[in-house]
């Protein structure tokens, strides 16, 4: 009868990171950090903003929360994963682990009062 995804196979993963705590850590460590978690294109997108560590901090939650619905149980290098954003501001994965299909996910990011929160949808095929 229905078309498309099943819902009940659709997941959903959330995160969300102070901003502090984020920018606490690019100072400890610096680029020995950035370059840990993060893709040449994200660095190059969200460094040379006025509040980069909101940004980052945003991209690191939706890798977050793209682990919690992707449900993976081994930790993934951060650098396979990378969000980036359309001319128009949206942000998609331009790149996903391997298995994980970037055309199959959706991801929304906002950031405000020292937070960044990320949701991510997984949705199947079908």
């Amino acid at each position: 009868m229905g078309r498309g995804p099943d819902p009940a196979r659709v997941r959903v993963g959330l995160d969300l990171v102070e901003v502090e705590r984020l920018a606490r850590l690019i100072e400890r460590w610096g680029e020995r950090f950035l370059e840990r978690v993060f893709t040449p294109g994200e660095l190059q997108a969200c460094l040379p903003r006025r509040r980069a560590a909101e940004h980052l901090a945003a991209r690191f939650a939706a890798k977050e929360a793209l682990v919690k619905a992707a449900g993976l149980r081994r930790a993934w290098p951060w650098r396979e994963i990378e969000v980036a954003s359309r001319p128009w501001g949206e942000p998609y994965f331009s790149r996903l682990p391997e298995g994980l299909d970037p055309g199959r996910a959706r991801l929304s990011l906002a950031h405000a009062a020292g937070l960044a929160v990320a949701v991510v949808v997984l949705i199947p095929e079908g």
